[in-house]
């Protein structure tokens, strides 16, 4: 790993990278995403170093929770529901205060980031994208749904006319992916989640992401899961949802590049692109079945090696 988000920068951790200074190289380039709600007025207030491996990204909004606490908030109940009172979850916001926050951002020109697990959540945000872009037409805004475990088809056909990407959890698929079957969605929704082969047909751009402190980092497990879609009981989810290896691979380097404007200087190995790649112990498009074989034998990051085995 060479570049990594921290995506819901608080003001204090804004402060703390601030007082890094110009000059300071932390190991791995950073983009960080601020709270939404800290704007406007953000970059006044706050001395930024221009630290080259620092960058601040996108603004970052909620509009629901999470599914082992079943707060993502879904258009029908949970198969079975912890919480009689709120059966399909709950959103984080109430939804007048999420569109204002959503205009607020597009109309400061910033690119949005919004967390949605429950298609409720994602619907909510679509709304609140679909009111801006009429109050306020940007193309290439790159508006992102973050997790989208849940999205619909008629979502991702409406994502693909908003100009909305997504950046799927697809790990969910091995680590929770029997408890999704067995109690957060059932079979039929849980065969869709983090639905990337559907989002390809729709012509969505998506990228694929692990949270840190959820997940592992490991970017071969997480092509492994997006691609093979199996749980940790080894049971396929959704086989119709499976990509291909190249599909998975362009998900954590171009595609991620693209979806945060970083697609000019990351994401390939191109003559004045930043030269961060990675070598692999054997070739990860012949034998899709044996991904998690393969292993990392080099780690070159701003040109010069820093992993080696």
């Amino acid at each position: 790993m060479t570049y990594a988000q921290n995506a819901w920068a608080s003001r204090e951790l804004l402060e703390h990278f601030a007082s890094l200074g110009p000059d300071t190289d932390p190991g791995i380039d950073l983009m960080l995403l601020p709270i939404g709600e800290l704007e406007p007025g953000l970059m006044e207030t706050l001395d930024w170093p221009g630290n080259p491996h620092l960058t601040l990204g996108p603004r970052k909004l909620f509009t629901d929770g999470a599914f082992q606490l079943q707060t993502a908030y879904l258009s029908r109940p949970y198969h079975q529901p912890i919480n009689r009172q709120y059966p399909r979850g709950m959103p984080y916001v109430a939804e007048k205060d999420h569109r204002r926050e959503v205009r607020k951002l597009h109309d400061l020109g910033h690119q949005i980031h919004c967390h949605c697990n429950g298609d409720a959540g994602a619907d909510m945000f679509l709304d609140a994208v679909a009111a801006a872009l009429e109050h306020n037409p940007r193309p290439d805004h790159r508006h992102t749904i973050i997790h989208g475990q849940t999205l619909r088809d008629d979502q991702l056909e409406r994502m693909a006319e908003l100009g909305v990407t997504v950046s799927f959890f697809s790990a969910h698929i091995h680590f929770w992916g029997d408890r999704h079957r067995s109690t957060f969605l059932g079979p039929e929704r849980a065969s869709r989640l983090s639905p990337a082969a559907s989002a390809e047909r729709f012509g969505v751009r998506y990228t694929l992401h692990n949270d840190a402190s959820v997940t592992p980092t490991r970017p071969l497990h997480l092509a492994h899961c997006a691609i093979n879609r199996t749980t940790s009981s080894g049971q396929v989810l959704g086989e119709d949802q499976r990509i291909s290896v190249l599909s998975a691979l362009r998900a954590q380097t171009i595609d991620a590049a693209w979806q945060v404007f970083q697609e000019d200087r990351r994401g390939s190995i191109e003559p004045g692109k930043v030269a961060d790649l990675a070598v692999l112990s054997d070739n990860p498009i012949a034998d899709s079945e044996n991904l998690l074989d393969l292993s990392v034998t080099m780690t070159v990051r701003q040109g010069e090696v820093v992993y080696s085995q």
